[in-house]
């Protein structure tokens, strides 16, 4: 393949799977392996940058406007992306150059949390305060989605702000706890439904769900990472707009101004160290420079913020050896297959992004053929910002593969496998596992579609 085939193949491949991270919230690959393709992507145009034209996704954000929960806004200031580096010396290197034209000039570090970006307006009311009157998705960043009725209701979104301003615009990330999302999975386990693939993904449908309880039960939250739009006294400064807003009760962003590039080193360390604490996902640190009028000094292009670059963690990766391999029978006689494992350093369960982990979804037997799983297999381990954990390549293959049973484990019966799919199934209609499990499900207060206090028929 040539220079120019594999550019032109990269190019299909990263709008495939930014089209299935933004817009469909169902992501096939993980951040790392995304940010590699784009990596290569941008080395190939800086070789060629003739070929670069404006509908590379380079010279994109990312998302299209859906219209399910609302209509389509035009942003007051454009909802850029931040562009990524993936070292510390690279780090470095923008500082450098930043203190080249501005010797004195100091620097915002903060969590980059793994979330969905949302513009908060907020219009002074004859109160005196500042009362929101829109809020918005991203969407392709200049024209966003109307989601006010759902940001009503994420607890940490202020109706009423106490500031002396005519107007304020808000921007920061909606997000979804890991505690939040595990009984969101949990739930949908028990009911044999399709369960999220990480919180980012689960809290971007939830917020532009039509039916506002939806999104009230779920529990969403929200931390403003900076000021759009606003008077004089809070545009100046970065950090000194931060601390006006979290002394007014707004919930905002982990920040630390630093003056050195050492200082700023240090400070993405301890917020990689923090990962593992927090109760929510993280994919980054952003470092921003704090006088505000600065920033349009040191552009990134069109796509991306000035005056911003984003730290890139590396993902989190452990090697586990497998114990056991449990098989469950659905309500739809579907085989399921679970791994169970422990880190060989400790003797205990793995610990990942913060969370303890000792089993993993093994999908199906072609999936375990391919991967090598077997009993006392090691194996690698991750979850690159994600909340479900998935293997990532044999380390050390087991003596033996494992295989599906050729009988149903609680009826003994014959297994089949479907045609032209990988799913096994057990097709006895008496199944027990087959028939409890309806039970529960038809008694779910999903499909039954019972109510406190009342009962209606559907």
């Amino acid at each position: 393949m040539d220079l120019l085939q594999e550019y032109s193949e990269l190019k299909k491949t990263i709008d495939y799977h930014m089209d299935r991270y933004y817009n469909q919230d169902e992501p096939e690959i993980s951040d790392y392996e995304y940010d590699k393709l784009m990596i290569r992507l941008k080395e190939i145009e800086k070789e060629h940058p003739e070929w670069v034209t404006s509908d590379s996704p380079s010279q994109k954000i990312g998302g299209t406007v859906k219209r399910e929960a609302g209509v389509k806004v035009t942003h007051n200031v454009p909802m850029l992306s931040i562009e990524d580096v993936f070292s510390e010396d690279a780090v470095c290197a923008w500082i450098d150059k930043v203190h080249a034209m501005h010797p004195d000039c100091t620097f915002s570090v903060e969590t980059k949390i793994d979330g969905l970006s949302m513009s908060l307006r907020y219009v002074k009311e004859a109160d005196g305060k500042l009362h929101l009157q829109l809020a918005e998705t991203r969407g392709d960043g200049l024209i966003g989605e109307d989601v006010t009725a759902n940001a009503r209701v994420v607890g940490d979104v202020l109706q009423v702000i106490d500031l002396p301003y005519d107007s304020l615009e808000l921007r920061g990330e909606v997000y979804m706890s890991h505690e939040d999302f595990e009984k969101y999975n949990e739930e949908q386990e028990k009911l044999e439904k399709k369960t999220a693939a990480n919180p980012r993904n689960l809290a971007a449908g939830t917020l532009r769900q039509l039916d506002t309880s939806i999104t009230k039960k779920r529990g969403l939250k929200m931390f403003i990472f900076n000021v759009q739009d606003g008077p004089d006294v809070i545009m100046e400064s970065h950090g000194r707009g931060m601390d006006i807003l979290k002394a007014a009760g707004v919930p905002v962003v982990y920040h630390k101004i630093c003056k050195t590039k050492e200082e700023v080193v240090r400070t993405i360390d301890e917020i990689g160290r923090m990962r593992e604490e927090l109760p929510y996902d993280i994919d980054g640190a952003v470092v921003k420079i704090d006088h505000i009028a600065f920033r349009q000094e040191f552009p990134a292009g069109s796509k991306y913020s000035s005056g911003h670059i984003a730290y890139k963690y590396p993902p989190e990766e452990k090697v586990i050896v497998m114990d056991d391999i449990l098989v469950d029978v659905g309500r739809t006689g579907k085989l399921t297959f679970t791994g169970i494992f422990h880190d060989p350093e400790t003797g205990k369960p793995a610990r990942l992004c913060g969370t303890s982990v000792s089993r993993a979804t093994l999908h199906n037997q072609d999936y375990i053929t391919q991967m090598n799983i077997g009993i006392g297999g090691e194996y690698k381990l991750f979850k690159s910002g994600e909340i479900i954990p998935k293997l990532n390549g044999c380390v050390k293959a087991p003596e033996h593969m494992f295989e599906a049973p050729k009988v149903c484990p609680v009826c003994g019966e014959p297994l089949v496998r479907e045609e032209d799919t990988a799913d096994i199934r057990c097709v006895n209609p008496s199944c027990a596992a087959q028939l409890s499990r309806t039970v529960a499900y038809f008694t779910s207060l999903d499909c039954m579609n019972l109510f406190v206090g009342s009962v209606r028929c559907v």
